[in-house]
């Protein structure tokens, strides 16, 4: 239950929706960075040692030294090549006839002994560096392997070498510097996620997607129950929104939204003493009159369009002719309160003095006369 509610409160809290799903969007990239470099980026590093390798072992099998080496069946050479392999920072270099017997390596008790593994056969037979991964006497490693020619023959191969322990201990190091900065890029992603959704909360006023559906539900209510016709532009003069009265009115008299907006414009875009405000103004389309107002949409001093409000000026003869109308009823009821009272007063005069007959005698001629009034009108409204 209260994993529902809060589910329910992030739902609706626009502020926390948007944290959420930027967090989780972060969340992802930096999933797919972390899985991109335990793979495809160890690959390649796999690779790139590989390829060092490959260049390394190139290098030396050109060494005159060496080549000598091999071709003198000389095993003295082994202090001058682990000075070289100390320098380039592999794990073993290891000169080796085209048997397999090699002439040096850097526990010097195998010196002498063969090669273990059998992929330096490639290199002896074809000529060409290659990399491979093997195990050795040091353990699994990443080995260069390149020919020792003398002219065109094949005397024997050089085989650099690096531990793939060693290379993963470098990998971890990267990796720790790789979650480090993943753990600060989150960290900038979450304080600018904040600032977003902040943003977006003081665009929206504060409000909840919610509540700005059910205002926005609420005021196209009220629009569309106005009887003005109600018409919104941009500064663009660009249609924005309409109610159903500027339809109906619009309708009525036979003109388009932008038959009316182009008659204004004028009135609204150049006007300099009362830019974009319009009152009262009486137009005239196909015999029938409307009468228009507009009123400029400013902001802090920003303007973001125009407002414009209009009727038919028939309907407001009609409603002219329903307010003199209604003045006349309240007149004639006005005369006919002052008439009831006057015999309201004669009445409890004639009480007061004890006139009791004359007061119900006059009462009932009141009524007589009240009584044939009604009978009269309703014989003439039948004959109609």
């Amino acid at each position: 239950m209260f994993i529902y509610r809060i589910n329910d409160f992030i739902k609706k809290n626009l502020k926390y929706n948007i944290l959420l799903t930027i967090i989780l969007l972060i969340l992802l990239q930096l999933f797919v960075l972390y899985f991109s470099f335990t793979t495809f980026f160890e690959d390649f590093y796999f690779k790139t040692i590989g390829d060092k390798s490959i260049n390394i072992a190139k290098t030396l099998a050109k060494n005159d030294k060496i080549i000598s080496s091999i071709k003198n069946r000389d095993f003295s050479n082994n202090d001058y090549i682990e000075e070289i392999r100390k320098d380039i920072k592999c794990q073993y270099i290891v000169v080796a006839d085209k048997d397999g017997i090699r002439f040096s390596h850097p526990n010097r008790d195998n010196v002498g002994e063969r090669f273990v593994g059998d992929d330096y056969y490639d290199v002896i037979q074809k000529g060409e560096p290659y990399f491979s991964e093997a195990i050795g006497t040091l353990g699994p490693s990443v080995r260069g392997f390149a020919a020792i020619k003398n002219g065109e023959d094949i005397i024997g191969f050089v085989a650099v070498g690096y531990l793939k322990s060693e290379i993963k201990d470098q990998l971890k190091t990267y990796r720790l510097v790789l979650v480090v900065y993943l753990f600060f890029m989150g960290l900038l992603g979450l304080i600018f996620s904040n600032f977003i959704a902040k943003r977006v909360k003081k665009i929206t006023m504060e409000l909840e997607p919610f509540e700005i559906t059910s205002m926005y539900k609420e005021n196209s209510i009220i629009l569309n129950s106005i009887k003005e016709g109600i018409i919104a532009l941009n500064n663009d003069l660009a249609i924005r929104y309409n109610n159903r009265s500027a339809q109906k009115i619009c309708s009525n008299i036979g003109i388009s939204f932008q038959e009316l907006i182009d008659n204004i414009k004028n009135d609204l875009v150049f006007s300099k003493t009362n830019y974009g405000n319009i009152r009262y103004k009486e137009l005239n389309f196909n015999g029938k009159k409307m009468l228009i107002s507009a009123n400029s949409i400013t902001n802090e001093d920003e303007m973001f369009g125009f407002l414009l409000t209009f009727y038919e000026l028939d309907e407001v003869e009609k409603l002219r002719k329903e307010i003199q109308n209604m003045r006349k009823c309240s007149e004639v009821l006005r005369a006919q309160s002052h008439e009831y009272s006057n015999k309201l007063h004669m009445i409890g005069g004639l009480l007061q003095i004890g006139a009791y007959d004359e007061a119900r005698n006059f009462i009932l001629k009141e009524s007589e006369n009240f009584h044939r009034m009604i009978e009269y009108i309703e014989n003439k409204i039948s004959m109609v």
